[in-house]
């Protein structure tokens, strides 16, 4: 008993409890730095998301196009018909020219009218990057064929990868309200050019406020590299924390 109490007066069983103690915090410290490393490493080595995703989106009137140079290489030329690939491939290159001349411009007609818009029919044009998963476009109101509800999917076309979305009626929109159409497929997001809702023709030539078309924006959701950053920085934390607490081992007690 008197051995015991002279241990307990030395401090030799508290310096055993204190090295005991840090051991465990050592392990521990250890534990987390491999779980972090391997983290690390599983993220590095993930490769990156393959997205789908809307590589270009048109607006452009039929009767423009109609009416254009390009129309002329049309399976029936000046007839275009905007849903079949041999008339789209004819007018690829030409796509922006015609948004240009087109300017966006989606005729509202009075309640009842049925047929074909005096100013001609608005196409929205959706080409992907080649991959056939489903493509949804939000019209913000309008109504297209196929559906443009930000809801319905749609298959692009195998051989050229598009979808020609008709708007058929402006919808609850208002002469003069403007809007851009949204592709979605998969992750990724592309707007479309302005559309501005205008009022029904005069002598053919749809009235209209002047309207400069704004540039497609792209978004995509996820970041890859911010998983690798995130696994390395908690491998950085972890080794810090074990080297400081070895230095501190190290000092005599």
């Amino acid at each position: 008993m008197d051995d015991v109490n002279t241990l307990i007066r030395s401090g030799w069983i508290r310096r055993i409890l204190v090295i005991f103690q840090r051991g465990v915090a050592m392990r521990r410290i250890m534990i987390a730095s491999i779980v972090s490393a391997a983290i690390t490493v599983v993220f590095a080595g993930r490769p990156s998301p393959g997205y789908a995703n809307p590589a270009s989106v048109w607006v452009a009137n039929l009767d423009v196009v109609n009416a254009s140079s390009a129309a002329g290489g049309c399976t029936i030329p000046h007839n275009c018909d905007l849903t079949t690939t041999a008339d789209r491939a004819a007018l690829l290159s030409s796509f922006g020219t015609l948004q240009t001349q087109s300017g966006g411009r989606v005729e509202q007609e009075p309640t009842g009218f049925v047929g074909t818009p005096p100013a001609g029919f608005t196409y929205v044009l959706v080409q992907t990057d080649g991959s056939l998963t489903q493509l949804r476009l939000n019209g913000r109101g309008l109504t297209c064929t196929p559906a443009c509800d930000a809801l319905t999917t749609t298959t692009p076309n195998a051989t050229d990868h598009f979808v020609a979305y008709k708007i058929t009626d402006t919808g609850s929109h208002h002469v003069g309200d403007m809007l851009v159409a949204t592709a979605m497929q998969d992750a990724v997001t592309l707007d479309s050019a302005t559309i501005v809702i205008v009022g029904p023709s005069v002598g053919g030539i749809a009235e209209q406020p002047d309207v400069a078309a704004l540039p497609a924006r792209t978004s995509s959701g996820g970041d890859p590299m911010a998983y690798t950053l995130g696994g390395a920085a908690l491998a950085l934390v972890a080794v810090i924390g074990a080297g400081s607490w070895y230095v501190r081992r190290k000092r005599p007690a």
